[in-house]
């Protein structure tokens, strides 16, 4: 395994990242850098991943679920300059995506704990609340009676009782519903989310939907609703949840199979939660711990209507990345990714609203009207996408729910495999030319040729984002595939160290071997007892 801790690390190789080991998953996640984070947040998931061993992404979703599920759908963003009829609330569904040993559930409930805590708080104020809203239906059920008695108007009826609520879990979508008519968000908290899917109704083979799949899928958009019984209506002020949990691998591609494409999945934020590291024994650091709850209690604290925009020069940074997912989607032939790429238009312009609210709050400050989103905050959020989520989505779309590789994969891996056959490591700078590189295609140029340009350019990308190679200069063929590629040295220094270990390993096996065939041939000698 590979420590991410490693994995942007400079030193004696320039800057050259640790290179991922590709194999039969070539689609590999790539570990979550906490500068991608807020920098508010970023010592709290630094602290956390340190100590207890988990993958920093998986605290950064649960972080991420709860800030997202406190902020206010009061406050919006306008994404665009002139269009103002769009506007996006910080709302975002991060799923973690891992095994049973991967700590997934811990990590996400570390910064989950904070809500719970306010929730109890105000769970104290319901009680109090309820009991009195009894003791006014009492009064106005008296009332009633006088003003009949008496051919009086009849008298007013009291307002529904103020519950606020922020966490809810093991709960159907009738639950949720139910809950929403007196609060207006809700964090929808799920320790294994394939129990949403296997909670609600799915498509039939006719083609016919049910109401609490329309229900969940109406959560993202939030926005007023209204509950209509037989008893009568209940006016839902905001139908607005952010769902948030972890599911296991085996778990997720067997829902997957019976999962419409509806988008359910396409509207989540997924993160593949890699197995635990090995921790260390430290104090948490307090100072990380009551940052995150000053910025929690500012978020619940937020109230009116507020309207946000976006600076010129984040707007630009918008257009690119809006330019840049429509060029992946053009490429994709895969539908169900193409789909969740496609969701990612309105997706960055939540996320960004989020990171904007939280470095706010961190600092105790409310969002003002008019406020506008920094080129900064609108590059790093792209980055997040772009550089880390994208590996992501193609690790859960490609391997664990497509099954097979790709023509791209494959070559990857054939590719890799010529970087190690042919690379002089004792060079400074080693490099290869494309062309030695896909001539060596198992000797048969042909099969490069039949292989479509999205999946060429693929292939080169995977080998570059798991740090195999990098361009050398901006020379490029026709399909815009590097001419040169520089090779990073430290393949040759991992592939040196796996060899000396597996050299001592074959030396340790073989004395073992040895020890064994010496002891039965003693066993086989004449006159021996034992």
């Amino acid at each position: 395994p590979i420590d991410p801790s490693q994995y942007e690390s400079p030193g004696s190789h320039g800057g050259w990242p640790v290179p991922l080991y590709l194999d039969s998953r070539a689609n590999r996640g790539r570990p979550f850098d906490v500068t991608m984070a807020p920098a508010s947040i970023q010592p709290f998931l630094s602290d956390c991943a340190n100590r207890t061993g988990i993958d920093a992404g998986a605290f950064f979703i649960g972080a991420l679920g709860a800030i997202s599920g406190l902020c206010s759908d009061n406050i919006k963003l306008q994404p665009k300059l002139l269009d103002t009829r769009w506007r996006v609330h910080p709302s975002i569904w991060p799923i973690g995506v891992g095994n049973s040993s991967s700590g997934k559930t811990p990590g996400i409930l570390e910064a989950m704990q904070f809500v719970q805590t306010i929730d109890i708080e105000c769970e104290k104020a319901n009680i109090r609340a309820r009991l009195d809203h009894i003791f006014e239906l009492e009064k106005y059920d008296d009332a009633k009676r006088a003003a009949r008695k008496s051919n009086s108007p009849r008298p007013e009826a009291p307002d529904p009782a103020e519950i606020k609520q922020y966490w809810i879990d093991k709960a159907t979508p009738e639950g949720v519903e139910n809950a929403l008519v007196t609060t207006r968000k809700l964090v929808w908290f799920m320790d294994e989310w394939s129990g949403l899917v296997n909670g609600i109704d799915r498509y039939s083979a006719s083609g016919k939907g049910s109401g609490g799949r329309e229900f969940v899928l109406s959560l993202y958009n939030g926005g007023p609703g209204k509950k209509t019984l037989s008893g009568g209506n209940s006016m839902i002020p905001n139908k607005s949840a952010v769902l948030c949990g972890g599911i296991t691998p085996s778990a997720m591609q067997k829902i997957g199979a019976e999962l419409e494409a509806d988008g359910l999945l396409q509207r989540t934020f997924i993160c593949m939660v890699r197995d635990m590291q090995g921790g260390r024994d430290a104090k948490p650091d307090a100072a990380a711990y009551a940052t995150l709850e000053r910025i929690v209690h500012t978020l619940v604290e937020a109230h009116g209507e507020t309207c946000l925009r976006m600076s010129k020069d984040a707007f630009i940074v918008y257009q690119d990345f809006c330019s840049e997912v429509l060029w992946l989607m053009k490429r994709e032939e895969n539908a169900p990714m193409n789909s969740h790429l496609g969701k990612w238009a309105g997706m960055a312009p939540r996320m960004m609203l989020i990171y904007h609210l939280t470095e706010l709050a961190a600092h105790g400050r409310q969002p003002l009207h008019g406020d506008e989103i920094s080129e900064q905050t609108a590059s790093q959020v792209c980055r997040l996408f772009l550089d880390w989520e994208l590996s992501h989505l193609r690790e859960f779309w490609y391997d664990l729910m497509g099954g097979s590789k790709s023509a791209g994969t494959e070559f990857a891996m054939i590719a890799a495999r010529f970087i190690l056959a042919r690379t002089n490591f004792d060079e400074p700078e080693p490099e290869l030319s494309l062309r030695d590189i896909y001539s060596g295609y198992s000797g048969k140029t042909g099969r490069w040729t039949l292989m479509k340009p999205w999946e060429r350019k693929e292939a080169f990308s995977m080998l570059e984002y798991s740090g195999w190679c990098v361009p050398k200069n901006d020379a490029r063929n026709k399909d815009g595939l590097p001419l040169t590629l520089l090779i990073n040295p430290r393949i040759g220094t991992i592939m040196a160290e796996d060899i000396t270990r597996e050299k001592a390993r074959r030396a340790v096996v073989n004395k073992d071997l040895l020890e064994l065939r010496l002891a039965r041939e003693r066993e086989r000698e004449a006159g021996e007892d034992n």
